[in-house]
């Protein structure tokens, strides 16, 4: 009984990490949208002219409504509508798509064919590779609207495979990378460096030491709902000194496909996870103490930097009020 609980956590947390492999590649959402229409045996329908009582019967198959897929499908241009059927429009999948699902279904099987401690070794291998290589575009677009000074202190939020963390301390940043002790414990002997501290624990209880000039959350809060995010950045502001500058990386919920692609893999993986508008960062924000500075729309993704809402300090004296200035009091009429 408890060598199968294992199995099947392992089973879910290997199919969790091949869900976010998603999480910054354009070619592979469209990828995994193909793989679940192959998959579902709705590809076939749609060749054929499917009705709706044909995709009714084929929902079990699928973790997203039917109606949602189509209208995915619809916006990429691969199916189209006549009277009371739905034709797949588009060419006959090409060939690099097909390798690339079938790279897909073959570590899917991973979870039957190999034991769960290989499983979980091979996913994070991966993982890591992949987070490596999808995080130094956003490294490089952060650097350009956040540029290196010396001295500065640099904290880096959910830092995950540390590639930005490195990167700053080769250039003389002295960085405080935060994460959750399982993820510093994965990354602790590749980032050896004399100008890097790493910091294992929840953000939302303590704070490293000192004021930090740059705080960067890079695809961190769409991990959570709107109560945590304002809590995080209420924190952050405790780590902030008047000219420090707060960096989010998030996909903006404004966007279209995109944003309606991502927002179904963060509903599927984080479960309590959102997309944000920059109208309801700029609310938080506020509400935090953070104004907006700059914002930058770049690929997919939208750069907010975001500075302290100075506090305006109040004279220790009370200064007296003239004789002459002061209100007088008048009668207000009763209102009926």
């Amino acid at each position: 009984m408890c060598k199968a609980r294992t199995e099947e956590s392992a089973l879910e947390r290997g199919m969790t990490l091949i869900a976010e492999w998603a999480l910054m590649e354009q070619d592979f959402y469209i990828d995994a949208v193909l793989y679940a229409v192959v998959a579902s045996g709705l590809y076939q329908a749609l060749q054929r002219g499917a009705k709706r009582e044909d995709l009714d019967r084929l929902q079990g198959n699928l973790t997203i409504s039917w109606q949602s897929l189509l209208s995915i499908l619809k916006d990429l241009g691969y199916i189209r509508q006549l009277a009371d059927r739905w034709y797949w429009a588009s060419v006959s999948l090409p060939a690099r798509r097909i390798h690339r699902m079938d790279m897909m279904r073959r570590w899917l099987n991973l979870a039957v064919n190999y034991s769960p401690a290989e499983l979980t070794l091979c996913i994070q291998s991966s993982e890591d590779d992949r987070l490596r290589e999808s995080s130094l575009p956003i490294n490089t677009y952060v650097l350009k609207y956040v540029p290196i000074s010396q001295p500065m202190r640099w904290m880096d939020v959910g830092g995950g495979s540390g590639t930005l963390a490195l990167t700053l301390a080769t250039s003389g940043v002295e960085v405080t990378m935060v994460d959750t002790p399982y993820t510093i414990a994965r990354v602790a002997k590749r980032l050896q460096h004399p100008q890097i501290r790493l910091w294992a624990g929840d953000i939302l209880q303590s704070l490293p030491d000192g004021r930090f000039d740059v705080i960067s959350l890079i695809r961190l809060i769409e991990n959570f709902p709107v109560e945590t995010t304002l809590l995080l950045l209420k924190r952050l502001r405790r780590a902030s000194h008047e000219s420090t500058r707060l960096v989010l990386v998030t996909t903006d919920a404004d966007l279209d496909l995109w944003a309606q692609l991502f927002g179904i893999e963060v509903q599927l993986t984080t479960h309590q996870g959102r997309l944000y508008s920059l109208r309801l960062l700029k609310i938080l924000a506020t509400k935090a103490g953070w104004r907006i500075k700059q914002v930058h729309h770049v690929d997919l993704f939208c750069i907010t930097i975001l500075e302290p809402i100075p506090v305006l300090k109040l004279s220790r004296r009370r200064r007296a009020i003239p004789a002459h200035s002061k209100i007088q009091s008048t009668k207000v009429p009763q209102l009926l």
